[in-house]
Parts: structure tokens; C-alpha cells; sequence
């Protein structure tokens, strides 16, 4: 409700204004606590997921070397 329809004084529309600011600046807080904590998780997640890329390039590289390319009979 706008402050000056609500009969409410300056003092007390600076009160809401800090007290707003205030929990504005706490969950921003909390967002960047949580901003912080995702970017850990996906440096980690892309981490493991360059070791698994390479581990599979090495396994696919050594079953092309034993495992032949042969058509089946059928075609």
C-alpha cells in the first residue's frame, strides 16, 4: 500500500524502506551462498566428466584395435 494513502509518516515509511532493504540484502546473501556452492558443484561435475570422456575414447580406441570391423554373414 503506498505510504502516503496509509496515513503513515516518513519515519515510519523509512522503517519499512530499511527493514525491506535488509531482507532484500539477506536473501542476496543466501542467493550468492547458493550461486557459489552450484558453480563448485558443476567445476566438479565437469571434472569428472572430462575423465570419463577420456576414459571411453581410450576403451573404444583398444576395441577397435582387438575387435575386427567384419560384416555379419547375413548381409
Amino acid at each position: 500500500m503506498d505510504g502516503l494513502k496509509s496515513g503513515k509518516s516518513a519515519e515510519e515509511r523509512l522503517d519499512d524502506l530499511e527493514i525491506a532493504l535488509a531482507h532484500q540484502a539477506n536473501i542476496i546473501e543466501e542467493l550468492n551462498s547458493v550461486i557459489a556452492e552450484h558453480s563448485e558443484t558443476i567445476a566438479e561435475l565437469k571434472r569428472k566428466l572430462d575423465i570419463l570422456n577420456r576414459r571411453t575414447a581410450v576403451t573404444e580406441m583398444q576395441i577397435r584395435d582387438i575387435t575386427p570391423v567384419e560384416k555379419p554373414p547375413h548381409w
